[in-house]
């Protein structure tokens, strides 16, 4: 039988093998992520939640939770997974939400509590999590990544068409961050449609247009049959010392003014 997650950052008096200490060595990026602008910007039913490695937390997990880890699993990735369901769980309670186990779908999603949407992400040095009533939003996606990640030729695998071209006439440090925001942005699409659709697609279903201080999504065919080809969807960008965070907020069903360039 699971325990209820003690929902503090310190659990005082807890047997030390139900806790996990998070080692700031494991990524060697310590710097903490200023979400005040993020949350300024997100419908104020909207939770967040955030985490950098380099704090020493301990806290508890759902046994149903910690049964999805595999043995397999390195430790990095481990603590990014203890930790991001630990995120989840303070979103949940910061919308009035009892916290439960959140476990994961055929797609390695994360499965939330009847009547709420969210997002998890991470990028081995932070993690984050976001969360709301399906009345407040329709849905949510957050994506964390690093412009290390960028490698040569990665806007011939998620770009095409005129999307494409306007990378491809980028060079060095501003190609890696404009394909970054383009990677990201899609990432966060997915995560805000896959719940309401629950089918896979790819990269190639959306385009991304980059605007001064946000982006625009469109859908590229009818994924989802209140989002169509030529309805927007306003994506929030921020950079964090080379990393870049990408949320998007879909309005909930019959209201058109979430999500909307």
């Amino acid at each position: 039988m699971s325990r209820v997650l003690p929902l503090t950052s310190s659990v005082a008096g807890a047997p030390p093998a139900d806790l996990w200490r998070l080692d700031a060595t494991e990524s060697g990026r310590t710097h903490r992520l200023d979400l005040s602008e993020v949350r300024n910007s997100l419908p104020g039913n909207v939770s967040l939640v955030s985490f950098d490695v380099s704090r020493e937390i301990e806290f508890d997990l759902f046994v149903e939770e910690e049964q999805l880890l595999s043995a397999k699993a390195t430790r990095r990735k481990s603590t990014e997974f203890r930790l991001g369901r630990h995120a989840a769980h303070l979103a949940l309670k910061e919308i009035g939400c009892q916290p439960q186990p959140i476990l994961r779908g055929p797609h390695r999603e994360p499965i939330w509590p009847q009547g709420v949407v969210g997002s998890i992400s991470h990028d081995g040095a932070h993690v984050i999590a976001a969360a709301a009533w399906v009345r407040d939003a329709g849905g949510i996606g957050i994506d964390l990544e690093a412009s290390g990640r960028y490698f040569h030729g990665l806007e011939n695998k998620i770009a095409w068409g005129e999307e494409l071209a306007a990378l491809s006439q980028m060079e060095g440090s501003a190609r890696a961050e404009a394909t970054t925001e383009v990677f990201s942005a899609k990432e966060s699409i997915y995560k805000a449609h896959y719940p309401r659709i629950g089918r896979f697609f790819g990269f190639d279903s959306a385009r991304i247009e980059r605007r001064s201080d946000h982006l625009i999504g469109y859908f590229s065919e009818g994924f989802d049959a209140l989002y169509p080809a030529d309805r927007p969807m306003r994506i929030g960008r921020q950079w964090f010392d080379g990393v870049v965070l990408t949320w998007l907020v879909l309005a909930p069903e019959g209201n058109a003014d979430i999500g909307r360039e």
